[in-house]
This record gives C-alpha cells, sequence and structure tokens, in this order.
C-alpha cells in the first residue's frame, strides 16, 4: 500500500493541516510494535527564540506523552527551502508521516494524503470555517484541515501624510496614487509606497492585487488563470501608476503592506 503523509499546510488565507497515514506496517515501527511518526514543518521564526521548533517540540512532547507506543521525530526546515526538501524526501522514499508546508495540490495528483473526511469526525468537519475548510479543498474534495489563519493589512505613517496633507487613510487604489503623490510632492527624496513583490511571500501580495480587481490564481472551475484580463489590467495598473512614476519601492516610505 502507498505510503501517504499527514500535511500542515499554510496559504494566504489560511493554513491547512492536511492528514495522512501511513500504509503498510506503519510509520516507522519497530519489532515491539511501537511506531514513530516522521513530523517536517516549517520554520516561520527569524530566531530561536520564535523558531517554530519550540511549538512543534511541544506538541510532540504532549503527544507523546497521551500515546506512550508512538514518538515523534520533529524536522524543522526554513520555510523558503521546506518544499525542495520535501520533494527530495519523497522523491528518496524518505516520505514524512506530518508535513506542514504551504501547499498540497502536487501531493494529492501523487495520491499521498487522505481526504479530510477520512481522518476528522462529522462534528469536527462540521465545526470548520466554512471559507478556511474549502481554502483546503482540491477539485471539490477537502484535503485540508484548517490550521492557522492570518490577515493582511495596510499600515501607514499617520504623520506623514497628514503632512503631505492627506488626511483619510487610503481606501482604494487612486487613494494609493493620490496619496504617494502627495508624499512625493512633500518630500521628493521619499518613495511612498512599498510594494512588497520581491522574493518574500510575492505571492501573497500578488494575490492581494489580483483579488483587488476580480482576478486571482485560479477561476472558479479551479484551473489557473494566471494571465486572465483583470489579472493583466491589475499588473499594468502598478506599472502605469505606481513603478513608473516612481511611487514605490520594497519596504521604504510613508506606508506599505505588511506580509
Amino acid at each position: 500500500m502507498k505510503k501517504r503523509m499527514l500535511v500542515l499546510s499554510a496559504a494566504c488565507a489560511a493554513g491547512a493541516l492536511v492528514l495522512s497515514a501511513c500504509g503498510g506496517g506503519g510509520a516507522g515501527e519497530s519489532a515491539d510494535g511501537s511506531v514513530t511518526l516522521k513530523l517536517v514543518a516549517a520554520d516561520y521564526g527569524d530566531k530561536a527564540s520564535n523558531s517554530s521548533t519550540v511549538y512543534w517540540e511541544d506538541v510532540a512532547k504532549r503527544f507523546e506523552a497521551a500515546n506512550p507506543d508512538i514518538k515523534v521525530d520533529v524536522q524543522v526546515v526554513n520555510w523558503n527551502d521546506i518544499d525542495a526538501q520535501v520533494k527530495t524526501m519523497i522523491q528518496s522514499g524518505n516520505v514524512p508521516d506530518v508535513l506542514q508546508t504551504g501547499g498540497y495540490a502536487d501531493k494529492v495528483a501523487d495520491d499521498l494524503l487522505h481526504k479530510a473526511e477520512d481522518v476528522l469526525s462529522p462534528a469536527t468537519l462540521d465545526n470548520l470555517v466554512d471559507t478556511f475548510a474549502e481554502a483546503g479543498e482540491v477539485d471539490g474534495v477537502q484535503y485540508g484541515i484548517p490550521f492557522v489563519s492570518s490577515a493582511r493589512a495596510l499600515f501607514y505613517n499617520k504623520k506623514l501624510l497628514a503632512d503631505a496633507g492627506v488626511t483619510e487613510p487610503p481606501k482604494s487604489w487612486a487613494d494609493i496614487e493620490a496619496a504617494a503623490e502627495a508624499l512625493k510632492k512633500k518630500n521628493p527624496d521619499v518613495v511612498p509606497y512599498a510594494l512588497p513583490l520581491g522574493p518574500e511571500e510575492a505571492q501573497g501580495e500578488t494575490l492581494i492585487w489580483e483579488l483587488g480587481n476580480g482576478g486571482g490564481y485560479t477561476g472558479e472551475d479551479g484551473a489557473y488563470t494566471l494571465d486572465s484580463k483583470a489579472n493583466v489590467e491589475t499588473f499594468q495598473w502598478l506599472r502605469a501608476h505606481l513603478v513608473e512614476p516612481g511611487l514605490t519601492v520594497r519596504m521604504c516610505g510613508g506606508f506599505s503592506e505588511w506580509v
């Protein structure tokens, strides 16, 4: 029987815990019947004190205390590198039993995951937030189990905006452009808007702008629509209204979108 994983996955709107199991004799089963589960998780911290290792080792410790015959081998990998490392693990036959990462559609295609209904009780499934549960679906079937969620917010410097004569926070693309122009006029040396489309979380910022124009990565049928009219118009607007006029640069200026 093919070995299947438990995958914990994080997305823009919600993270999803996708559970899976192992076939055959079990995950790392020893002669005495004890089992060792291999947990691979993404590290979202930037130092030892806030490393995800702290969280997962605590989870493993409490799980082991409640299940004395099961051990958990915790491996935490930087979130920038985890997908590549997991791909190598799978290709070499070293498939994790529990995996927390950012995506899982490819693993569904390779039949590596259980459906959520196979590992959760009906009561638990019914108790999930609908939007988050739907974010864990592939072709209408839920594999992702909501685990964490996050929200993007627009941060702005009230003093800089006030000094430039902007009395209300930006509420639309046109407002952002107008505020940025006012900041630039007030201080030509200031780059007003920070547009995080660099190497970190660019996919999240991209999706925010696309959704703001009725676009997105996929259409209603789940197929990719990266070059849709709405998406193309979105980035044409960004180029024409923020980039070319010199109103944006990564992580500088009077206000920025935090990711």
